[in-house]
């Protein structure tokens, strides 16, 4: 199945920040999430804005993030285990930022699309999902300090 989607209305990067931060606070504060749990949602941001160009498979993702038990031969478990990262941290920037977000083209079978909050998707699925970091979700990562600027420059 090939997928494409993007936001047609992307909010501006002081947004985002304010959003991340706002997020971030209310993570930690939940007793109900692990410290794995809390950890990957920052390793989701950080290992899609250091890949080139801000942009990486579902594979590579997973690869960066270390999933540790996961079969990597299996490309629907990773790209099923990135997608669910992806759309977890999409809801909880969604919910910061009190959007909803309006992607194009509207998706079948109205599949849920809060990672497109933070990133555009397009693909085969499940083997070639490429996910590209919003430019102002990058920007707001790197006025942060969320992230280091040195490795993309």
């Amino acid at each position: 199945m090939l997928l494409k989607f993007h936001m047609k209305s992307i909010p501006s990067a002081e947004r985002y920040g304010t959003a991340l931060q706002d997020a971030w606070n209310r993570l930690n504060k939940d007793k109900t999430k692990s410290e794995r749990q809390k950890g990957s949602t920052r390793l989701l941001l950080k290992a899609l804005y250091d890949s080139p160009g801000h942009e990486a498979t579902c594979h590579e993702l997973a690869t960066k993030m270390d999933f540790g038990d996961l079969d990597y031969s299996d490309h629907v478990a990773v790209a099923n285990k990135v997608m669910g990262a992806m759309r977890t941290l999409g809801t909880q920037m969604c919910r910061a930022l009190e959007i909803k977000p309006d992607v194009y083209p509207k998706p079948e079978n109205n599949t849920e699309c809060s990672w497109a909050a933070i990133a555009s998707c397009e693909g085969d699925w499940p083997f070639h999902v490429t996910f590209r970091m919003l430019d102002n979700v990058a920007e707001a990562l790197e006025r942060l300090g969320w992230v280091s600027t040195t490795q993309n420059e």
